[in-house]
């Protein structure tokens, strides 16, 4: 392989792996919101047309934050949804809830997830194949 293709190549490398380690250096961002006090805090929230008013936002004040969190429940005696930044991670469940006194229940969710603004909607499809393969379809076209 040519000189000039190698360092093609090796340049390509280089800039992709700074790039993941500048954004990873930067701290985790989540969406942070809680219905009760914030209108555009839905239960669902898309990962194409998320909220114009609710973007995710740094998690810098929660020390050593990793986990971005969604939960949705009874939360102040309303029906609800909090999104916000955890050092913990709080696991991916849901289960019915009845409290005393009331003869419905209802469904109470937990959802966490490890990426930049993985928190809006409760299904987490996030995955590393584009910085997979971006390199590899890179280094292949200076191949030809």
């Amino acid at each position: 392989m040519e000189k000039r293709k190698m360092s093609a190549i090796h340049a390509t490398y280089i800039t992709i792996g700074l790039l993941v380690i500048s954004k990873s250096a930067r701290g985790l961002d989540c969406y942070q919101c809680d219905s009760s006090t914030d209108l555009h805090c839905p239960s669902l929230l898309s990962y194409q047309a998320p909220s114009r008013s609710l973007l995710p936002s740094s998690c810098h004040r929660v020390m050593e934050a990793r986990y971005c969190i969604k939960t949705t429940g009874m939360f102040e005696g309303q029906l609800g949804t909090k999104r916000f930044c955890s050092s913990r991670d709080w696991g991916n469940y849901c289960e019915w809830v009845r409290r005393p006194g009331d003869e419905r229940e209802y469904r109470a969710c937990v959802f966490t997830c490890q990426m930049n603004g993985c928190n809006p909607a409760p299904t987490i499809h996030h995955t590393h194949t584009p910085l997979i393969i971006l390199p590899l379809l890179l280094g292949i076209r200076f191949l030809m």
